[in-house]
Order: structure tokens, then sequence, then C-alpha cells
């Protein structure tokens, strides 16, 4: 029952009303299904129509779903069963999502293993999931064979063979008594307390959202839709699971790096603002893109005004919402004619959003308090966290079924007089960085652990505007004597990337004796210093060689906002990370018309070893590129009134 007498308490007779008024305005039905037979149903409508594009590759509808089915027969027969937990640690490609598919469809749920990810993380993750079998591929295989500690490891195009028999009819979900309340997929996201936490999801939630999404995107905005985002990041159930169970196409791309190359000619873009930003500086978005969405960060005034002036797009979607809640949970469409909005809008459908106080009571309309969610998308909790779960999702007095329960989102919001949501922030120290969720206390934690640390801080820092960085403070331990008492920052980073994803190593390390303090003890983070040079893991400088190493020197120099770069210097090891490796690469193909992937960057991160492997794969020879090299410092180089005058002579 809703606790008419909080309300009261709190809230004027017309707050009152537009409250319960709003929250009557998300009732929709949605039907009592899993995810996968929406997809089937979808098969029968549409079975000639596209489902699946990868680069030159196109799936039907009907040939997807019988690849899928062929996999689902397989893993039934492997044992897989309702609230059984399947991995899976593939590349980009069709294979991964008939992998999805197939898990949903044979009863299971899947957990994505992202293959980049630090393989303490991915043991950690296994151990933690404890999954009956995983997916891979012939390039994740030896990965999981070597962290997997002899689990069941089923190739994705490997054993496909052996599945060639299996029936390509429907699995019945009867048969196992899988039903809409059972697990559908587990989601990893930073932890607070040192180790990531696993989110579960059942299929109802994402239905609901799915359902949702089917009323307010239209045929033209998903007709075409990119898939670019990893498995381990909520905005991919968007992605996949939306178009392909409303006969439109999924785009899926390595990351969105590929829409530099002009063919993707896709719809709708799905991603976060700070992608978005790195696309229209280099003119990457496609003349065809109806709708942008974004979410995962606050959203700018001047984002929003650069996608409709740089784009074609028509409309911008600003959509908000925890993984915890399924993805989104309110979201605001702003059209090319209206202009920007300064909030997150209202809720989705069968979602209840609530401003409390500390008490949990009701705040008035304009008044700060945090943000609270209800209704379908709240999930089951975390896995093999009951503790967690207990104080997180909480029970809802304001909700009318028994036994509802609310999520603890952390953030703090409002309620402007409109009915709309204002996003303030958050009260406590977990940071989006990129659409990342990241616990900065995950990544002290993990510090801490280093035997020459002490004391370890990390917070996000913005002493650029736009390029929001991860650093770390530390103090040296006492308890141990090394022959160089001062790690290098060179020695942090290393030891943190082998335990933690890359969108969580700090860029810069700064070693501190003693901690600044408030005058009542705590830690002052306004007082912590900016990172000097030395707090980046610069080796000792050694310049370029050639034009061809210059200018890559120079690209990198110029991105990561440095004075200078050596040849044996690493991209990562300055304070890189995954978006101003899409920067660089956007550059590097612009001028040497080369496609080279972010993944080159990440297997040869130092500048020579990238040079070198570029000169390898270009498909020119090396007299050739110092030319281009050439060309392109000279022209870079320049003034503005030189670049003008050289422009008036041609």
């Amino acid at each position: 029952m809703v606790t008419m007498n909080k309300l009261n308490g709190m809230l004027s007779n017309a707050e009152r009303r537009q409250i319960l008024h709003e929250w009557d305005k998300t009732h929709a039905e949605y039907p009592e299904v899993c995810i996968h037979e929406l997809f089937e149903a979808q098969v029968k409508r549409t079975p000639d129509a596209t489902a699946v594009v990868f680069g030159s590759e196109r799936v039907s509808y009907d040939e997807l779903n019988r690849r899928v089915n062929r996999l689902a027969h397989y893993l039934r027969k492997k044992g897989v069963r309702p609230e059984e937990r399947v991995g899976i640690c593939a590349e980009r490609g069709v294979e991964m999502v008939v992998g999805l598919l197939a898990v949903l469809k044979a009863g299971g749920a899947y957990v994505p293993l992202d293959p980049k990810y630090p393989e303490e993380r991915l043991q950690y993750m296994l151990k933690d999931s404890a999954p009956m079998a995983v997916l891979t591929q012939r390039s994740t295989e030896d990965l999981l064979r070597r962290v997997g500690n002899g689990i069941c490891v089923i190739g994705l195009d490997g054993d496909a063979p052996k599945r060639e028999r299996e029936a390509e009819t429907n699995p019945e979900r009867t048969s196992v008594g899988l039903s809409p309340g059972h697990l559908a997929y587990v989601i990893y996201t930073s932890g607070s307390t040192g180790v990531p936490k696993a989110v579960m999801l059942e299929h109802r939630n994402t239905v609901n959202l799915i359902c949702w999404a089917h009323q307010v995107f239209s045929d033209d905005v998903l007709r075409r839709t990119l898939f670019s985002t990893s498995l381990n990041f909520d905005l991919a159930v968007f992605e996949c699971f939306v178009p392909l169970t409303r006969g439109d196409s999924i785009h899926v791309v390595s990351n969105v790096l590929d829409l530099a190359g002009g063919g993707a000619d896709v719809t709708l873009i799905n991603t976060v603002p700070s992608v978005m930003k790195t696309l229209l500086e280099e003119r990457a978005v496609p003349a065809t893109v109806q709708e942008v969405n974004v979410a995962g960060e606050p959203l700018q005034r001047e984002l929003v005004e650069r996608i409709f002036a740089g784009t074609e797009a028509k409309q911008v979607c600003n959509l908000y919402g925890p993984t915890e809640t399924t993805t989104y949970s309110t979201w605001v469409r702003m059209k090319r004619e209206d202009g920007f909005t300064a909030h997150i809008g209202k809720p989705l459908a069968n979602t209840r959003v609530y401003i409390l106080d500390k008490m949990m009571d009701m705040v008035p309309m304009g008044v700060e308090g945090e943000i609270y969610i209800g209704g379908a998308g709240v999930t089951r909790g975390y896995l093999n966290r009951n503790e967690l779960t207990a104080e997180r999702f909480v029970p809802d007095p304001y909700a009318a079924q028994a036994g509802a329960r609310m999520y603890k989102t952390g953030d703090v919001g409002r309620w402007q007089a409109d009915g709309n949501l204002e996003f303030l922030g958050r009260n406590d120290d977990q940071v989006k960085i990129r659409g990342f969720r990241i616990e900065l206390g995950e990544i002290a934690e993990r510090l801490r652990e280093h035997p020459a640390v002490e004391e370890a801080v990390v917070i996000a820092r913005e002493d650029a505007p736009g390029e929001k960085r991860l650093v770390a403070y530390y103090s040296l331990s006492t308890l141990h004597s090394f022959p160089d008492p001062e790690p290098r920052s060179s020695d942090l980073r290393s030891f943190l990337s082998g335990r933690l994803p890359e969108h969580m190593v700090p860029a810069a390390y700064v070693l501190l004796e003693s901690f600044p303090l408030t005058p009542n003890g705590k830690l002052d983070r306004k007082a912590l210093p900016a990172p000097a040079g030395n707090a980046y893991a610069v080796r000792e400088y050694a310049p370029p060689q050639g034009n061809l190493e210059t200018a890559l020197a120079e690209i990198w120099a110029e991105v990561l906002k440095l004075e200078r770069v050596g040849r044996q210097d690493d991209f990562f090891a300055l304070g890189g990370q995954s978006l101003l490796a899409l920067r660089v690469l956007f550059r590097v193909n612009d001028c040497f018309q080369t496609e080279l992937s972010v993944r080159t960057l990440l297997e040869e991160s130092v500048l020579m070893e990238f040079a070198q492997k570029l000169r390898s794969i270009s498909g020119r020879n090396p007299e050739e590129l110092e030319k281009i090299a050439t060309i392109w410092l000279r022209i870079h180089r320049m003034t503005p009134e030189e670049l003008k005058a050289a422009l008036a002579v041609q």
C-alpha cells in the first residue's frame, strides 16, 4: 500500500496529485514472455529480412534463428537449464549474437567475459559466477583454458560441425520449466569493496524495456541500429535485443571507430556523450543517422547543439538508469527544432522514481534528495552478495503490490515543477568516466595490495575541460625496504593493469608524504595536488626516428595533451585510454589512408613498435609512408595564416 501519511506529511496536495498522476502514466501492459520469444515471433513475421550485418556478412532472421536453435539444442544436451549460467568470451561478430540468443533459448543466463580484461579479473568472474560452460572462439579458447581452471569450453566456431545435426526448430521453454522470472544474464560492475559485483537480470526486466522501446522508437530510427557496445556494458542489451525483436537489423562493429570508414549506414547510434563528442570531432557520424541516444554521463548543452549542427540526426534522446534497474529508467527526447533540455526526463513504462530524504520520506518538488527507482526494471540483486543486495534493494513503501522493492541509486536529484527529473550528481565516490561506472574504492583497494603502498586514494580529475582522468595518490609503506623506495608510476600502472580493466587503471600516480585533511580530520579531496609530469609513466626521452615516427609522436602528444612523446613511450602508460585511442586511430587512418583498429594500438602501444606495425600492414613501402608523413608534418606545423596563404596559392 502507498503510505499516504508520508506523502501528506511532506508534500502539498497539488504536489501529491502530480506525483501520483505521473506514476499512473507509466503503466503499460507487456507480455509474460522471455526475451528470445519476442525474437522468435519476429522471425515468423519477417523471416527473410536482414537481422545482423557484420562487415560483408549479412544474416537473415530465418538463418540466424536456425543457427541459434542448433546451438541451443546442443547446450540443452550439455545440461543447460534455468538459472544455470553460461559464460561468453567472444570477439564481436555474428557468432557472438548467436551465442547470446542460444544461451537464452536453452534456458540459461549468459555472463559476458570481455577477452580484453586482465586474466586475474576473468578468473575472479569465473569463480564468482561459476558458469557450467563458456562459449568461446578459436581466438579466445586458449585464454579461457588458462583462466578457467578446467571449465567446460564450447567453441562457437570450432565446435560448429558437432551441431550440424541438431534440430533447427525453436526449443520449447516449457520442457525445461523456463519462465520470465528466471535469470537471463549477469553483468559485472565495479565494486566499492575491491572486487566487482554481478547484477542479476531476469527475462521480464528486459522484456519491459524492449516493449517500452518499441513504443517510443520508430522503425525509421531502429531500422539499422549500430551495435558497438561491449557486452559487459548494459547499453549492449538495448542495441542487440530491441532491433531484433522489431524486424530491424543490428550492425555489429568492433568499435565505433568503424564508422570512420563510411561503410556503416546506420540510422541509430546508442553511446555515451564522450564517445559521441569524439565521433563529431572526427566527422565520423554517417549521414544516415536519424537519432542519437546518449546515456552513462551527464549531457551538456554544447554536445546537443554540436550533434544537430554537425549531423543529419533529427532527435537526441538522453537516457538515465543504472544496471540494477535494467539499462534505462528515465528518458527525454530533444528534437532539432526544440534544442537542449537540462534534465533527464520522466520514467519509462512501469517505472517509478522517488526522491527521498535520509528517513526515506518524499521531499517536496525542487528539494534535493536521493533517487530511488521502483517498478518492473528492478532486478533480482547481486550474485552471491546477499548483504549488499539487502542494503541497496530495499522494500518499496509506496508500491501497491506486496513485496515490491526499489533500488537505492546513490544518485542525487530533484523534481522540477513540470514533473521532469533533474540529476545533480552522487552522494558517494562512485564516478562515471566514458560511460563506465567506476567505484573508486575498488581501485584504491587494489593499489594498497602493492607491497610498497601504505595508503591510497583515487579521484577523478578534470584539469582540462572534457578530459576527465583517474589519478591515484599514495603513500609509501614503512614495513618494507626497497633498493628504490619509490615505485615508478610505470610500476604501479603495470601492477594495476594486471588486475583491473583498462578503463579503471589511473592515468597518473602521485606520491604524498601525508594526505591533506580537513579541520575535522577527514580527507580533503579538494586539496589533493594536480599530477605533475613525473606522475605519468614516462620513460627517459628518446626522440622519434624518421618522419613517420615524428608524425605519430605529434599525433599522440596532441591527443594526450603532452609537450612531447618519445619513441619508447607507451601510449597507455602516458595516460591514454580507449577513447583517446579512438582519436589517435581516427587521425592516423585519415593521414595514411589505413584501416587500423584499436586492437592494433592495444597490441603495439609503444610508439616505435606501433610505427613498425603501421609499416607492415599499410600496404605502402617505407619511402611512401615517410613522404606522406613529411607532407603531414609540414601542414600540421603551419600557422593558420600560413595554411590560408598556401591554400590561396593552390
